[in-house]
């Protein structure tokens, strides 16, 4: 049997729908619900557009993730600590080694003051035994390597000033591994509480489960009851048969009449024609044999000369049967006319349309037949099954057709008015 496509809201009004089966086509739209063949879950699509699954399969797989990633998360932290106070224990080795080459390299202040007080007595000695110029030149190079040794000098109480103030910001050893020491100690309690809580939840967990396993019972029992309540599968296809066969008969039927019915409709609207046909012969006689206009007024004018001259002449009887003439001829007009718009009440006319643009899913159809006791149909115009939709007869000459859910394509529909 074909499948019959509704475009509209369905209300049941609180009754049941027994021996469904959810289809297995995923939705797109929030409220979807279907069942994945491959997965053997049901699953939906929530308000934020996102897939969930309806049941989870088993809880204490999730509850193994869950403390898996838990662990996972503790080693990774944990190796990224242990990297940090690898590198800081190595920075620290470099500036001693980097203070160790230096105290290596420069001499100490009671070097420096020994040596220059050597030289010094040297250079006073040499210019005492080379005269008074080699005097002044040794003093004014002993002057300048003062100079350039104070100057040293500064720059050595710098360094070491910036060795004391990195000394003082920085922790020794000893304090990075107590400090080390300290978070491991923290870290082991924290993972011991997580491993409660964890404990803790799985035994909850193991509850719900339990508990899910005497729902589950319950459920196969409640099944098991349907089941002897219910039509078996065989019993079913059988009914199903039998509907599908009187379906088959009824369509038959359904076809003969509308078969009869077309062929009454065609022999009606070939009568109609011919009655029309009638009519419109009758119309062109009707206006071969009266007057035209001009004729009527000369003849009127003729006619009320006449009428003038005989009741100047005292023609009564003259005058009576010219009324008598007129009154007939305006009696025999409007029953003519009676005629005509018992012709036009019986004649059925029919618009037809295509509609559908692939974003509207109301449409209001013009039919310009002047009334609102109209019959609308709407198909597939592509298979011209009866579409279920939404029809307002809007006023006398239009009509508006509204389906449900998504747009047709463009000229997916066709709407057709009888009336």
């Amino acid at each position: 049997m074909a499948l019959q496509k509704f475009l509209v809201d369905f209300d049941l009004n609180g009754n049941q729908i027994k021996n469904a089966v959810l289809g297995t086509v995923a939705g797109t739209t929030p409220g979807a619900i279907w069942f994945d063949s491959s997965s053997k879950e049901v699953k939906y699509i929530n308000e934020t557009g996102s897939v969930k699954v309806v049941v989870p399969t088993t809880v204490t797989d999730a509850l193994a993730s869950d403390i898996a990633d838990v662990v996972a998360d503790l080693a990774a932290e944990t190796s990224a600590r242990q990297s940090a106070v690898t590198g800081l224990t190595s920075s620290i080795s470099t500036i001693n080694s980097t203070i160790a080459a230096l105290d290596a390299t420069y001499a100490t202040d009671a070097q420096v003051t020994a040596a220059v007080a050597a030289e010094t007595a040297a250079r006073i000695a040499a210019a005492s035994a080379g005269g008074s110029d080699a005097s002044a030149a040794l003093a004014s190079e002993a002057s300048t390597r003062l100079s350039a040794d104070n100057a040293l000098s500064g720059r050595l109480t710098t360094v070491e000033g910036q060795i004391t103030n990195l000394d003082a910001t920085y922790a020794t050893d000893a304090q990075v591994s107590s400090a080390v020491a300290a978070e491991a100690a923290l870290r082991v309690t924290a993972v011991a509480a997580v491993a409660t809580d964890l404990a803790a939840e799985t035994s909850a967990r193991q509850s719900a489960v339990t508990g899910l396993t005497s729902d589950i019972s319950t459920i196969n029992s409640t099944i098991s009851a349907l089941d002897s309540t219910y039509a078996t599968d065989a019993q079913v296809a059988s009914a199903v048969s039998a509907e599908a066969a009187l379906r088959t008969t009824a369509v038959s039927a359904v076809a003969s009449d509308l078969s009869s019915e077309v062929t009454r409709a065609t022999a009606a609207e070939s009568a109609l024609s011919g009655r029309v046909t009638t009519v419109e012969g009758t119309l062109a006689a009707l206006d071969a044999t009266y007057a035209t206009d001009a004729q009527v007024t000369a003849a009127i004018a003729v006619e009320t000369n006449a009428r003038n001259a005989a009741t100047a002449a005292g023609a009564a009887s003259i005058s009576a049967t010219i009324t008598s003439v007129n009154s007939a001829r305006v009696s025999g007009d409007a029953a003519l006319d009676a005629r005509l718009d018992t012709i036009e009440a019986n004649f059925t006319r029919k618009y037809a349309v295509a509609v559908g643009n692939g974003s509207a899913t109301s449409f209001t159809v013009t039919h310009n037949l002047g009334t609102s006791d109209v019959v609308v149909s709407v198909r597939d115009a592509s298979s011209n099954a009866v579409v279920v939709a939404a029809v307002t007869h809007s006023t006398d000459n239009t009509v508006t057709v509204e389906v449900n859910g998504t747009a047709p394509a463009n000229n997916a529909l066709k709407v057709v008015v009888i009336g």
